[in-house]
């Protein structure tokens, strides 16, 4: 009788244990499938991001309001090959001790996540896990740096979750930095690196919509090197070329951010200034004139004068035209207008009429400042 009660407790032990282990077995698979499905998630709404912004701002949400973190920072790595702050919120988001920074850098340079158990951030005991992002060649896109308070806070089955995630971060990442590269090759002149003029009348549309929807003022500076021809028969197309790269540049230094410098053809450039009045495009146009005449180009002397200038016309909306076309072919003919009048000069659509001119808007035309010595 006793043997059969302890053959009956055995059993019984052998079949709680079995229990055991397929519930056990049970919550890893329902683990293992909330982990495929989160990767799912992110997955599917990564694919519908075209815009890099977008996959940072959803990436820092959902990490946010989805995995109970106390701190996020997604950082990437520049042209330099040093790590710049994309998104982050919560304990990472400012003020990182040099230890958490090692950390990233650390799993960046070994591509494989710095797991930290206990760790002080923010004056605070948390856990820690730096995550890599890889492209699938091997290359570096960026680091996930994640924090929760306590320590130890990060399962193992969390951890590579968050690797999962990485890695789908890393591919849309790099494909989508790649089409930005590609967009902006697409959109910059080949010989001078400024914007070309498919770029600008992309912008010219974009921006004349807003001034028209908004009632904001907008400008145009159409100008073009003097007497550049003779630059070219003078001294060849090399230095000619290297003579447009210089004041490209020097445009592009000038004029603000929202500016739109663009190459229009030839030695022609044009200069879309969005929120400009037409009184803040002459001070832009005469600014422009003045030091351009003061830097320094190879081969100068040999122009008339002794100096490489540029002449420029400009228009503004409202003032000159309230139709798209009739802007830039008034600054166009302001331009011109530049040039029979002396050239290193600026000139516009005044409103001033005479008899004589059946109504139409005649050009003024100012002779730039002489630069100071």
């Amino acid at each position: 009788m006793a043997s059969d009660t302890e053959n009956l407790q055995s059993r019984l032990h052998s079949i709680e244990q079995q229990f055991s282990d397929v519930e056990h077995a049970y919550e890893a698979l329902q683990s293992s499938f909330a982990q495929m499905q989160t990767v799912y998630e992110f997955a599917f709404a990564l694919s519908t991001f075209f815009e890099f912004d977008d996959v940072l701002t959803f990436t820092k949400d959902r990490f946010r309001d989805s995995f109970d973190l106390d701190g996020m920072r997604l950082t990437l790595v520049d042209e330099a090959g040093g790590l710049m702050l994309a998104k982050a919120f919560g304990l990472l988001q400012k003020g990182l001790p040099a230890t958490t920074i090692q950390h990233m850098k650390s799993s960046l340079a070994t591509r494989k996540t710095v797991r930290m158990d206990e760790v002080r951030v923010a004056h605070r005991l948390a856990s820690l896990l730096c995550v890599p992002l890889v492209a699938r060649d091997g290359r570096k896109i960026g680091v996930m740096a994640l924090c929760r308070k306590g320590r130890c806070s990060f399962a193992i089955e969390e951890q590579a979750t968050f690797e999962k995630i990485a890695g789908l971060l890393a591919v849309v990442t790099d494909k989508i930095q790649t089409y930005e590269r590609a967009r902006t090759l697409s959109f910059q002149d080949e010989l001078t690196g400024a914007y070309n003029r498919r770029y600008f009348n992309l912008a010219f549309e974009r921006e004349w919509d807003r001034c028209q929807r908004y009632a904001r003022p907008l400008a145009i500076i159409m100008l073009d090197v003097d007497f550049f021809k003779s630059f070219n028969d003078n001294h060849g197309h090399v230095e000619g070329d290297k003579a447009l790269r210089q004041v490209a540049a020097l445009l592009t230094k000038i004029m603000r951010k929202p500016d739109i410098v663009a190459r229009y053809g030839g030695e022609e450039f044009v200069i879309l200034l969005p929120e400009t009045s037409k009184e803040q495009a002459k001070k832009a146009a005469t600014k422009l004139c003045k030091r351009v005449e003061r830097e320094r180009f190879d081969h100068e002397e040999t122009q008339p004068g002794g100096k490489l200038t540029i002449s420029v016309g400009l228009a503004a909306f409202p003032q000159d035209a309230t139709a798209q076309q009739t802007l830039v072919e008034l600054a166009d003919s302001a331009l011109y207008s530049a040039k029979s009048d002396g050239r290193n000069c600026i000139s516009w659509i005044g409103k001033t009429q005479t008899s004589s001119s059946e109504g139409k808007p005649k050009s003024v035309t100012e002779q730039a400042d002489e630069p100071s010595t």
